[in-house]
């Protein structure tokens, strides 16, 4: 419904905003969850990780540099804070178990250089061991339990499970996500084997989690129709690389030993105390290893490429964390024979950077505000105060077709301060478009002295989409080239009277009366009268570069 006109000058606007009933309706179910925009992210980041494992350029030194360098970062990422995410279970479910996709991680590893990355460990530890070999060694219990009189506990960080049953595998996985809550599983792995003797089928189920958990139930009784044996072994690596040697298995998440250990290299892997300990007669499976190729370079020659080129990985990565594109052109001007070779592959592994800093800097509370609404603006004029305040209630909470607020105002009266306020990680724009200051997983977006009818030109992306959480469109980055972005974000649009341009006039056309009913719809729009501000005006004089 339309609500009283405001005019400034001479150009009526009108105020947009919907009865609150009817915004009412929709809040509950649409209500944004922070905590699940970080598991998104999370989750977002392990599919990068498996396109960056699975494309890596194998002649490329430079690239396996850089992935023995991701790998270090991986193993010792910092993992979601689990303290205040109980309450969430259930939207994590509908929003990931409905449509978790099975990561592949290349087993056998196709990267045998270098340092092991926690993944792959089991494989490097046990390779050379056949399965009974490894059962036997590491005592596994495998026989299914009859009954479930005995009384039943389960405490560890790491579960091994079988079971005979014909429930799929996916079932399963998709059961444990249920039950625990993704935020609480660091690992699942569920494989399939056919028992040799009685020919029946098992489940060999593996979960490993963030922190130790306490179980009182039989919780995987129910849906796969039998007594599950819930106590298989305590060696996480060794009941992993048992599952995976069958060779039918699906994993979530990155596999992670409960266990502490030194980092190996694949060059020492054949000297596993393991293998020395083994009787002679021990069955020992012999694979061939990825060996360097032989170069005709000297020994100090190729020691000097190998330092700097790890220097300049190292380099491009801490650039990456503040900025994509300055990294990628650092590698550009640094090595531009292999950048012109792999220079996609870089990009990726530099996004994943970039990612894994913007979540570190989330979880950390490292998201420095100089004003915080409310309580920086004291001075707020009523009317305004109650605008915003509506506004935050009603559309910056939601997860979709969240109405735009569009404030029209006179320079120095504390809208930037206001805008960049609000709680959460911001996509702030003055000026061009930039992909680099654009972030999937920020909380809201704000675009300041872009004249209303020029966005087109600034570059920026279809404007009813870019301000309308319209999920998924195109845009450019600064070499015109088509990306995509998630727009999942409630947007704030200031602007300068003179920028206002058609949200300040009466339409005409039957385009112009289509565009003006769209941003009836999709917008709040509020002109700020003469004597109204966030923060009193100071009366002085800017300087050039002063924002307000």
């Amino acid at each position: 419904m339309n609500t009283p006109i405001y005019s400034f000058g001479h150009a009526p606007v009108t105020e947009y905003n919907n009865s609150e009933n009817e915004d009412e309706t929709k809040m509950d179910d649409e209500s944004f969850h922070q905590i699940v925009l970080n598991y998104e992210r999370e989750y977002d980041m392990q599919q990068l990780f498996q396109v960056i494992r699975n494309t890596q350029p194998m002649a490329d030194t430079f690239a396996t540099l850089m992935m023995q360098q991701l790998n270090l970062l991986v193993d010792g990422i910092t993992e979601i804070n689990n303290n205040n995410h109980h309450h969430c279970d259930e939207i994590q479910e509908q929003h990931h178990t409905s449509s978790l996709t099975n990561f592949y991680y290349p087993y056998p590893p196709i990267n045998q250089t270098g340092p092991i990355a926690e993944h792959d460990r089991p494989y490097a530890e046990y390779y050379h061991l056949n399965r009974a070999t490894i059962a036997k060694v590491f005592h596994f219990q495998l026989q299914s339990t009859n009954s479930d009189e005995r009384p039943f506990r389960l405490e560890s960080k790491m579960f091994a499970i079988t079971s005979c049953t014909n429930v799929s595998k996916e079932r399963v996985k998709d059961k444990i996500i249920q039950v625990f809550g993704i935020h609480n599983i660091q690992y699942i792995c569920v494989g399939e084997d056919i028992n040799e003797f009685n020919h029946q089928r098992y489940l060999l189920i593996q979960i490993i989690f963030k922190k130790k958990i306490c179980r009182k139930n039989r919780f995987l009784d129910l849906i796969t129709r039998t007594f599950c044996n819930y106590q298989v072994t305590h060696h996480a690596c060794a009941w992993n690389e048992y599952i995976k040697r069958a060779l039918n298995f699906i994993e979530y998440g990155t596999f992670k030993s409960t266990r502490s250990c030194k980092q190996k290299q694949w060059s020492t892997v054949l000297s596993s105390s393991w293998l020395a300990k083994l009787p002679a007669s021990t069955p020992v499976i012999h694979h061939q290893q990825h060996m360097p190729k032989a170069t005709t370079t000297t020994k100090s020659d190729e020691e000097e490429r190998r330092r700097c080129e790890n220097t300049i990985a190292q380099q491009a990565f801490k650039i990456a964390e503040t900025s994509i594109d300055s990294a990628i052109d650092f590698i550009r001007y640094s090595i531009p024979m292999l950048f012109l070779q792999s220079s996609s592959w870089y990009l990726e592994i530099l996004k994943y950077i970039h990612l894994r800093a913007e979540m570190e800097a989330d979880l950390e509370g490292n998201i420095n505000k100089e004003y915080l609404w409310p309580v920086s603006f004291p001075e707020c004029t009523n009317r305004l105060r109650e605008i915003i305040h509506r506004w935050i209630r009603h559309q910056f909470s939601r997860v979709k077709q969240a109405k735009c607020l569009i404030l029209i105002g006179l320079p120095d009266t504390g809208k930037t301060s206001f805008a960049l306020s609000l709680p959460g990680r911001v996509n702030y724009f003055q000026g061009q478009w930039n992909s680099d200051n654009w972030s999937d997983y920020a909380r809201y977006s704000v675009y300041e002295n872009i004249p209303w009818d020029e966005f087109y030109e600034f570059n920026y992306p279809n404007k009813e989409q870019l301000l309308t959480q319209s999920g998924k469109i195109l845009a450019t980055n600064r070499w015109r080239s088509t990306i995509q972005i998630n727009v999942r974000q409630p947007a704030i649009v200031l602007l300068k009277p003179e920028e206002a341009g058609s949200l300040l006039t009466i339409p005409v056309t039957d385009h112009e009366r289509q565009l003006a009913d769209y941003w009836k719809q999709n917008a709040c729009v509020y002109i700020m009268g003469p004597h109204e501000y966030f923060l009193k005006p100071q009366h002085r004089t800017l300087g050039n570069n002063e924002v307000h």
